[in-house]
């Protein structure tokens, strides 16, 4: 009987119910009816929260981190709208700010890059000390740039660079030169494609671009390429002459410093030098306490007995650069041949203005030369 009973019950479930016309379908025994009848919905209390100063700002700052680019620029232009607004001594967080804001100068999206250019040229007008506070660390995400896997990131890390050169702090731009004047030479050789070994020839990939049967619609391209060819040339003649002074009036103006420091009339003592604050970013870098030995001979970099080991490319990092002299002597003893012959293969570029500033660094080199040499007989 109970077999009977499961068995009428079983078949309910593959019985097909007929339905009639002007009838709906029954409803099933689950069914919840979620229709209602108000044209509007009235809320006895919402919720309210009211941020601080400083808890908007740091819910800002990690949304830095948010997976859509649109978003991440939004807030970018944010900061910006925000800082251009303050004076010059607000107690604004920037230190937190720089902080989030560096690793963005190797975002993917290009449009998160441009907005981190207009808000670190801002800061750098607003607050150029800070600049100079975090030199060390934006130098390090603009040399990774420089050398990055994509090309758009490569091209807008010299317009990160430019902002701190063009910054108008003598302190900035020095402190950069004398911490990072190898690796900054080092970088640019790799931009370039230009090889430090001027027997090897360069591809100059780079700077070379086909446009016997260019296109209109290549026409956007092919100048663009020329800009991005001037702004490398422009920028390697800025960093070299902050480095090595070249110039005229850079030159002079160095010598009268150096005069001016030797014929004072104010009487200082011998010891005086060693109780005061440094100027240098390393001050006791001739000691090597927290650098390991680099087995780098200078004098083998000109192409005649390099090993793998002694690549001037691979390890430029404990060769010291804080004054003139040293810096001289990388720039002339590992990099020189290579700019030559790499500045050399773009003197029969057909812009009068490339042609221009490779001859101008090309006379700086040679200004640069003469100098070095004057160092060794001295």
């Amino acid at each position: 009987m109970g077999s009977k009973k499961k068995r009428q019950e079983k078949k309910k479930d593959f019985v097909k119910s007929k339905l009639r016309v002007g009838k709906t379908a029954a409803k099933p025994s689950n069914y919840t009816d979620t229709s209602f009848k108000a044209k509007s919905i009235h809320l006895k209390q919402q919720l309210q929260i009211n941020l601080s100063k400083d808890e908007e700002i740091k819910k800002q700052l990690s949304l830095l981190k948010h997976h859509s680019s649109d978003s991440r620029k939004e807030v970018v232009v944010g900061f910006m709208n925000q800082i251009s607004a303050l004076p010059p001594n607000s107690n604004y967080p920037y230190d937190e700010l720089m902080t989030k804001l560096k690793p963005h100068i190797l975002d993917q999206s290009k449009k998160v890059r441009q907005s981190v250019i207009e808000l670190l040229t801002v800061i750098s007008k607003k607050q150029p000390s800070l600049m100079v506070l975090h030199q060390s660390s934006l130098v390090l995400f603009i040399l990774s740039a420089m050398t990055h896997i994509a090309q758009p990131i490569r091209n807008d890390s010299l317009r990160f660079l430019n902002i701190l050169l063009d910054s108008g702090s003598e302190e900035l731009v020095d402190s950069i030169i004398r911490a990072n004047w190898a690796k900054l030479l080092r970088n640019f050789m790799q931009l370039l494609d230009w090889p430090v070994d001027a027997t090897k020839g360069t591809t100059s990939s780079s700077f070379s671009v086909t446009t016997g049967n260019a296109s209109l619609e290549n026409a956007k391209t092919v100048k663009n390429f020329q800009e991005r060819k001037l702004t490398k040339l422009k920028t390697l003649i800025k960093i070299i002459n902050a480095g090595c002074p070249f110039e005229k009036a850079d030159k002079e103006m160095l010598e009268e410093q150096h005069d001016e420091n030797l014929n004072t009339h104010v009487q200082i003592h011998s010891l005086t030098m060693t109780y005061m604050i440094s100027k240098k970013t390393d001050p006791f870098d001739n000691l090597k306490l927290f650098k390991v030995p680099v087995n780098l001979n200078l004098g083998s970099a000109k192409g005649k007995s390099k090993t793998k080991d002694s690549n001037p490319l691979i390890n430029v990092e404990g060769l010291p650069s804080e004054d003139v002299s040293s810096r001289r002597k990388i720039l002339i003893e590992i990099f020189s041949d290579g700019l030559v012959k790499g500045l050399s293969d773009l003197q029969n570029d057909d812009s009068g203005e490339l042609r221009n500033l490779v001859q101008k660094l090309l006379d700086g080199l040679s200004v640069i030369r003469s100098d070095y040499q004057e160092d060794l007989q001295n």
